[in-house]
Parts: structure tokens; C-alpha cells; sequence
């Protein structure tokens, strides 16, 4: 049994499948946070200016601002439920790999 081999074979196959995993869900994060962060600041700006010309109080002002804070921590919270999720399949994968390697050798 060549094991080397073995792990070469292994560490290839484990590589396809985690390239393209990772880039599609580096981008997928970057596009939602981008399309996020640019929705928060529209009403963050709506939010000043209202304030700015006094229609809303300095306290609803702050209630806004903790809205939008929540919506954020909602935000990162889907987005590491997504990682993990994206991390589960890539392992599993990965273990179908090893083990379908492992059977050949037999």
C-alpha cells in the first residue's frame, strides 16, 4: 500500500472540492454584506437628516440607530449560520472522498 499516494490522492481531490466551496462562499458574503452595509447607510443618511431638520427626536434617532445595530448583529449571525453550514458540506464531502479512497485500496 502506497500511502503517499494515498494522501496525495486525497489532498487533490479534497482541494477540487474546496476551492470552489470557499470562493463561492467568500463571494456569496461579500455580495449580502456589500448589498447590506450599503442599505444601512441609506437610513443611517435618512435617519440624520430627519434629525437634522427636526422630525424625529434625539431619542428616536437613537432607536433607529439600535434598529439598524440589531439588523447588523442579525446580519453576521446569518452569515456565520450560512459558514457553518458551507463548512458541514465541505467536510462531508471531504470524508466521502477519504472513505471512497480508503474502499479503492481494499
Amino acid at each position: 500500500m502506497d500511502w503517499d499516494a494515498f494522501i496525495d490522492a486525497v489532498k487533490d481531490d479534497a482541494g477540487t472540492l474546496a476551492k470552489p466551496a470557499l470562493k463561492k462562499a467568500i463571494q456569496g458574503a461579500a455580495t449580502d454584506l456589500d448589498a447590506f452595509v450599503q442599505a444601512q447607510g441609506a437610513k443611517v443618511k435618512d435617519c440624520l437628516r430627519q434629525l437634522a431638520e427636526g422630525r424625529i427626536t434625539r431619542e428616536q434617532f437613537h432607536d433607529y440607530i439600535e434598529d439598524i445595530r440589531d439588523l447588523a448583529q442579525e446580519q453576521l449571525d446569518a452569515q456565520a449560520i450560512a459558514a457553518a453550514a458551507g463548512a458541514r458540506r465541505l467536510i462531508t464531502d471531504v470524508c466521502r472522498v477519504l472513505l471512497d479512497k480508503l474502499v479503492t485500496l481494499i
